[in-house]
């Protein structure tokens, strides 16, 4: 069927993203300080990630002491900034 081969065609495409995604289940907390790990290094020269020494940050414990749990208005201003193209955060 076109249904069956269109499966098959989608598996084939996504086999790598698949065994990605499957290593990461065996170790949730290892792949998610790996994300971390990349947005970081990705954001650690934008103007947030100066502000919050994002180059310093090496644990999840480290990213919640440096960037706090903040409201919508606290973020207000660097959301403001990335919309005029001043910041990207991710």
């Amino acid at each position: 069927t076109i249904t069956g081969v269109a499966n098959r065609l989608w598996r084939w495409g996504s086999h790598r993203r698949w065994r990605r995604f499957a290593r990461a289940l065996s170790d949730p907390g290892a792949a998610q300080r790996r994300r971390l790990g990349e947005y970081l290094r990705a954001n650690a020269e934008t103007a947030f990630g100066r502000r919050h020494r994002f180059a310093e940050i090496d644990s999840p414990s480290a990213w919640r002491r440096r960037v706090p749990i903040r409201s919508y208005d606290e973020l207000a201003p660097w959301i403001d900034a990335i919309g005029i193209g001043e910041v990207v955060l991710f």
